[in-house]
């Protein structure tokens, strides 16, 4: 939750936490795992909601899409 952040800096840094995390080498005992990779939603008052529960419910609806549509992105709740 980012706070007093328009909607398209919320999204360069979601972006930017997909790179992040996408660049990440994970090792378990020496042994390299499998890459990393996360899907984040970004929801904006009062754009996609007048209520905090209105804000998590749009945010969570872009999730499953996030996930539907390939993982390992961001996607802006619409």
């Amino acid at each position: 939750m980012l706070i007093n952040t328009t909607l398209e800096i919320a999204k360069q840094r979601a972006e930017q936490i997909c790179s992040g995390v996408n660049k990440l080498s994970p090792t378990n005992r020496g042994e390299i795992l499998p890459s990393l990779t996360v899907s984040l939603e970004v929801a904006c008052f009062p754009c996609h909601g007048n209520t905090g529960e209105d804000i998590i419910k749009r945010a969570d609806e872009a999730l499953y899409q996030a996930k539907q549509t390939g993982r390992n992105r961001v996607v802006i709740s619409s």
